[in-house]
């Protein structure tokens, strides 16, 4: 608009004033004919082919979208105005190279990336539980210039492999516990299948010795099974059986964060970790038993070459299940069957398949208690499983206590309204410009189609180490920056462009970048004073820029 490379009869405009003052006027910095566009009549309908506008005649007003759009024609619709409506525009964008939503991929859970999906940017795949990367790296696939999506260069395997405990290629010696009933009850007996009470007993399947199976010498909590894997191992899940010759048998035990366990004496019980961990020594604790404390045991998992999930965004548990029902509530919900543990993202169960607020108005909300302090980093939404009914968009708040809250702001410091869904089933991801650490999340709707219906998943980590992205970047002396584009990811630069009357001591660009332990880099450079009168000319150029 500004440099005339869209010509005049691409400029037009609901009506004008008078000749002087055609739509072609209303050129950003235009100064010739009346100086800008100005329409026929003063009433709102008015464009020129609504955003904060003008406080006086000459400043500058940018409004970037939130969501850029591709289109090859642009109205501005006028809303209000002072004196007469009269504007001088330009737009800012570029090439359309956006990328359409992300395919899926085999073995994963859902994409986790930000919207828009603008070329260079990446999309992670989290492996599904019970599976894990081939490689030490996380499968990504990334947006290209040319719309599509880059094909990943490795993928999600099983990682339920039985490590040794009932094979006997993890040795006797490597099964220890805090104390064994006597001999024929050592841990090694604790082997899954075997039918042996020592420590080594306690294999699955285990059934040579007197007990077939570890016994505890003690029935208290506090007594522990343990197995040296040898060298560190994913540990992905557990199996456990009781004792091969009487009714005795472990009904709970303690396994990091895995909590659960076998029904009768011979039926093996398996429970794969929610977040699988590298360990080489694991340990299971009892907490309640029939008769005695007795065990067989497997560990299932893989080698430690592979990095399946994701340390940070990670979903959070609430379409695994791992977020009990009763940790999701909701100011309504319309009747049996919509109930607001039903809005669990990929639900399909109930009579909707999702969370049905009552009310069709502002103010209804779903909430999520993640249980304990989290790092939250974003949300996916979807809509109703069985009927054309969803959230098209809707803000985030968030709480520590459940009784304190605060709106989710964007880098603007203004509150946020998320992009919704647009049908019923495809998932929308919105990444935080900037993360927060919260145990209470609430989705409040904004707008919807038919009726509030929502399922929903939380994307994040725990609250210890680095989050993913950098805090606001630090000012600059004599600089009109930083220039750079929220949220802050590790590599990504801001700008610092000098202020009027000052330039850098050399002719580099001051830059500082985000590093990844969450910090900026020092500059290398500086803005200092210039004489304007000596350099008038660069100074203008510049500040043309």
């Amino acid at each position: 608009m500004a440099s005339g490379a869209i010509p005049d009869y691409s400029i037009t405009a609901s009506s004008f004033y008078d000749p002087g003052l055609a739509p072609y006027f209303g050129r950003l910095n235009g100064i010739t004919g009346g100086g800008g566009w100005a329409a026929r009549v003063n009433t709102i309908g008015q464009w020129l082919q609504v955003f904060p506008g003008n406080v006086d005649r000459t400043s500058l007003v940018k409004n970037p979208l939130d969501n850029p759009v591709d289109a090859r024609y642009v109205r501005f619709v006028v809303q209000s105005w002072h004196d007469y409506i009269t504007m001088r525009v330009e737009i800012l964008g570029c090439n359309t190279s956006v990328c359409v939503g992300p395919p899926t991929q085999v073995n994963t859970t859902w994409p986790v990336c930000d919207f828009p999906y603008l070329p260079g940017e990446n999309c992670f795949y989290p492996c599904s539980p019970g599976y894990h990367a081939i490689s030490g790296d996380v499968i990504k696939r990334t947006c290209t210039l040319n719309g599509s999506w880059t094909e990943p260069e490795l993928f999600c395997q099983a990682c339920s492999d039985p490590l040794g405990m009932e094979s006997g290629s993890i040795p006797d010696g490597s099964i220890t516990a805090s104390s064994f009933l006597g001999a024929g009850y050592e841990p090694y007996n604790g082997r899954l299948n075997v039918v042996s009470v020592e420590p080594y007993r306690g294999r699955l399947n285990g059934v040579a010795g007197a007990a077939g199976a570890w016994i505890a010498m003690h029935r208290t909590i506090g007594e522990w099974l343990q197995v040296d894997l040898g060298e560190m191992k994913r540990v992905m899940g557990t199996i456990i059986q009781g004792r091969h010759t009487h009714d005795q048998w472990v009904t709970s035990y303690k396994l990091q964060h895995s909590k659960d366990g076998s029904v009768d004496r011979s039926l093996p019980v398996t429970n794969l970790l929610d977040n699988p961990v590298d360990a080489r020594y694991v340990r299971f604790l009892p907490q309640s038993w029939n008769h005695y404390i007795a065990m067989r045991v497997e560990i299932a998992g893989c080698n430690t070459t592979a990095a399946p999930i994701p340390a940070c965004p990670r979903l959070l548990g609430v379409e695994s299940g791992a977020i009990p029902d009763g940790s999701i509530t909701a100011s309504s919900f319309h009747s049996a069957g919509y109930e607001p543990y039903r809005g669990r993202l990929n639900g399909v169960a109930g009579a909707a398949g999702a969370w049905i607020a009552m009310h069709r108005t502002i103010g209804e909300w779903l909430q999520v208690d993640l249980g304990e302090m989290k790092r939250v980093m974003g949300t996916i939404i979807q809509g109703r499983h069985t009927a054309d009914q969803w959230v098209t968009s809707y803000k985030l708040q968030h709480s520590a206590d459940g009784i304190s809250w605060t709106t989710y702001a964007g880098c603007d410091g203004l509150e946020m309204i998320f992009p919704g869904n647009v049908d019923r089933s495809l998932p929308v991801t919105n990444l935080l410009d900037n993360p927060v650490d919260a145990r209470y999340v609430r989705f409040l709707p904004q707008s919807w189609n038919h009726y509030i219906a929502m399922r929903v998943e939380i994307a994040g980590c725990d609250t210890t180490g680095f989050p993913g992205v950098c805090v606001d970047p630090p000012t600059q002396a004599n600089t009109t920056g930083p220039v750079c584009d929220c949220p802050y990811l590790p590599g990504e630069n801001c700008t610092y462009p000098c202020s009027p009357g000052y330039r850098v001591i050399s002719s580099d660009v001051i830059t500082r970048t985000c590093t990844t332990d969450g910090s900026w880099t020092e500059p290398d450079v500086f803005c200092e004073c210039m004489n304007y009168k000596q350099n008038k000319n660069k100074f203008r150029s510049f500040y043309t820029k």
